[in-house]
């Protein structure tokens, strides 16, 4: 789920400097400041966290940290994020 929420938060805070500029001319600049310091300490816990160890050759190749769900299960489609080392 955390790879989800790496690409909502920029976006919703993207949205809410954008609405927030009406209100005061600094709040824009807290609020992007805010959101991008959440995007990198998540990444950085993903980082620490993380299994980045090297393929030894014949064996199966893993994602780091996956996401799926179905989206429009009567089509069959679904919504897959994966990060690799």
């Amino acid at each position: 789920m955390i790879l989800v929420w790496l690409l909502l938060i920029p976006f919703v805070g993207g949205y809410l400097c954008w609405q927030s500029e009406m209100v005061s001319r600094t709040l824009p600049r807290w609020i992007a400041l805010g959101s991008m310091l959440t995007v990198m300490f998540m990444s950085l816990y993903i980082w620490a966290t993380g299994d980045f160890t090297l393929m030894q050759p014949g064996e199966e190749p893993h994602w780091t940290i996956e996401f799926q769900a179905r989206w429009i299960p009567s089509f069959g489609i679904t919504f897959h994020l994966a990060m690799d080392g």
